[in-house]
């Protein structure tokens, strides 16, 4: 069975999704501290939900029976008793993969921002997995859909600390925070 590491690997290899990654990260650093504009955020993050879309479904090959792993976190049993690296490395793909848009989504709402977070992560995931399973586009994963919604969350708690950060050293030193 073809995994999501090795369709990815198709398009392009592990590092290069790394870059992509840290390229994301750097364009919402940018943002969030020259782009006051929420326009512009927003813009950023459908440009970025467009991109998940694009290499989670257009990417595959449609196969002759839809597929799916029922049971919840099947992933991490393979990969703690087995010593699977391969599922591992689709684990932390799963987390990056929407850690920019957790970011993203805790820079336009500045209110509430982890549940902002989950609900974008957990409804896109969840489409996502969704349409793999109707369209037998892939497996559909109770894994993928936690792992993209804490890696979604996590994105925002990175945001939420920064912002803590930057109030905390902005009260002590009388400035506004960016």
């Amino acid at each position: 069975m073809e995994t999501a590491i090795d369709i990815l690997s198709d398009v392009m290899p592990f590092w290069g999704w790394g870059i992509y990654f840290l390229g994301a990260t750097a364009v919402f650093l940018l943002c969030q501290h020259f782009v006051r504009s929420c326009p512009t955020r927003k813009a950023a993050l459908i440009n970025y939900l467009v991109f998940v879309l694009l290499i989670t479904l257009l990417t595959r090959t449609q196969k002759p029976h839809s597929a799916a792993a029922w049971q919840p976190l099947w992933s991490w049993h393979k990969v703690i008793l087995h010593g699977n690296r391969r599922l591992f490395e689709e684990i932390v793909l799963n987390l990056l993969m929407l850690l920019p848009v957790g970011m993203l989504t805790a820079s336009i709402y500045r209110k509430k921002q982890l549940k902002h977070a989950f609900c974008i992560g957990i409804v896109l995931s969840s489409a996502i997995e969704i349409s793999q399973l109707v369209l037998r586009l892939g497996l559909f994963e109770w894994d993928d859909i936690i792992h993209n919604t804490l890696g979604c969350i996590l994105g925002a708690g990175i945001v939420c600390a920064v912002q803590h950060l930057q109030k905390k050293r902005a009260a002590n030193t009388g400035h506004k925070p960016p």
